[in-house]
């Protein structure tokens, strides 16, 4: 008697767990995986100023070198340059990417904003397919 109470608990709680799991199924359908397009008159450029720093002044005391603090701007690293999509009146598609040229191709993939770390991914793997087509 006990080991029939126990079954029919465990398939009530399996049902509601496949309740759940479907609810959830149709509730992540509704969202859209991508997100919006962004404005371009929404994005500000980021501009970077690479002037040299006023020179530290030198104490009037006879000219002793004095410590001096540095300047929280001078120990910053200059940013590093931000990858631009292109921008064209028409959708842009892989064949427009695809190229015979396997430079040209990896500058184009530069050029639309990929990120170096996929760049390096694609060509192991190319890499790796002509190793094994050549085996």
């Amino acid at each position: 008697m006990r080991n029939r109470a126990l079954f029919i608990g465990f398939l009530v709680l399996n049902a509601v767990f496949a309740a759940v799991l479907v609810v959830l199924v149709l509730r992540s359908g509704n969202q859209s995986s991508t997100p919006p397009p962004v404005e371009l008159s929404s994005v500000t450029p980021v501009v970077s100023s690479n002037a040299p720093s006023a020179p530290p002044s030198v104490a009037a005391g006879g000219g002793t070198n004095q410590p001096v603090a540095a300047s929280p701007a001078a120990d910053t690293t200059p940013p590093q340059p931000v990858a631009r999509p292109r921008v064209h009146g028409k959708s842009y598609g892989w064949q427009e990417m695809d190229s015979t040229n396997y430079l040209h191709y990896l500058d184009d993939l530069r050029s639309v904003g990929c990120p170096e770390k996929h760049i390096r991914q694609i060509v192991f793997e190319d890499a790796n397919e002509r190793f094994n087509q050549r085996r």
